[in-house]
């Protein structure tokens, strides 16, 4: 194997709930550098082994989030691909603005419940006489930098100083996840907000709009001296852009595959009109009720086939 071809590798470390994880080969190297490369002026060799664990298994658990909530709404989910940018989940729900949407926030509130747990459990350890950051760049300059949970109470204890680290990490994931900016899960879930009212199409090309000059940001970002940012950034774009060159495509799978049979001649002809490359959803597609209602209707669509044969 040539060298190319070791670093595009990926290693399966394991099959969980029927859900193969990989490892990309960047990622290692990536955390081999980034523990050797550890100081004190930073972060120091026991931070960047303990930060570099949590955040490999803190986005894991993230990916099992969208896996587990796209089995909920009858989607699939086979494997997850662990990569240096983060995890990746290979996911198929129904293409419909809840399913999509249960499966884009199961990730997000992963990290939310890690938080609320790990949040009390240091809040308890000062016998709830502090207050907790929402800074996640707090811990990264060194020492803890927590006005209420204090440094003396995070290192007096491997406890305390785990408890606080999987807070911290859990709690940048969960913010920077939520960006409203595609393809991140905030993107993803304002895209599917914005799915009932406008299509499919029109609601992904404002998300694929907006994601481009947050990419743009966070390539500039980069370029001012964090390599991790750029790169993020410049990642963004690309998704962006070529998602927005297969709009047309994109927007034809997914009116494709709400529908639930392919219509007779007279079951097209009541079928609400819909604009080029748009969808006829409503707001209520983001209400669980509505299944209930998709189940009467497909009732109805199989009684005016059962006619059609008579």
């Amino acid at each position: 194997m040539n060298l190319m071809g070791l670093l595009n590798s990926a290693a399966t470390i394991g099959v969980w709930f029927g859900i193969a994880v990989r490892v990309h080969a960047i990622l290692i190297i990536f955390l081999i550098f980034r523990i050797l490369g550890a100081d004190g002026r930073s972060m120091g060799l026991k931070d960047a082994v303990t930060g570099a664990a949590i955040l490999f298994f803190s986005v894991l658990l993230h990916e099992f989030g969208h896996c587990f909530a796209a089995r909920k709404v009858g989607g699939r989910a086979d494997e997850i691909i662990m990569g240096p940018l983060g995890g990746l989940a290979f996911i198929s729900t129904p293409q419909r603005p809840w399913p999509s949407f249960v499966a884009t926030v199961g990730g997000p509130l992963v990290n939310v419940f890690i938080c609320a747990v790990t949040g009390l459990g240091l809040l308890a350890m000062t016998r709830f006489q502090g207050s907790l950051t929402f800074n996640p760049l707090a811990a990264f300059g060194g020492r803890a930098n927590l006005n209420d949970v204090s440094a003396a109470l995070i290192y007096s204890s491997d406890f305390a100083y785990l408890l606080y680290w999987i807070y911290i990490v859990n709690l940048s994931l969960m913010l920077f996840n939520l960006l409203p900016i595609f393809p991140f899960d905030g993107g993803r879930m304002f895209q599917e907000i914005l799915w009932p009212k406008l299509g499919f199409y029109k609601s992904m090309n404002v998300a694929c709009i907006v994601g481009l000059i947050g990419g743009a940001f966070l390539t500039i970002a980069g370029l001012m001296g964090n390599g991790i940012l750029f790169f993020i950034g410049v990642s963004g774009l690309m998704v962006c852009y070529q998602t927005r060159q297969n709009l047309p495509a994109l927007s034809e799978m997914a009116w494709n595959d709400s529908q639930y049979t392919t219509p007779s001649p007279r079951q097209k002809a009541a079928r609400p009109k819909r604009g080029h490359h748009d969808d006829d959803f409503s707001i209520k597609d983001l209400n669980p009720i509505e299944k209930w209602k998709r189940a009467q209707r497909k009732k109805k669509f199989q009684r005016l086939f059962e006619d059609d044969d008579k």
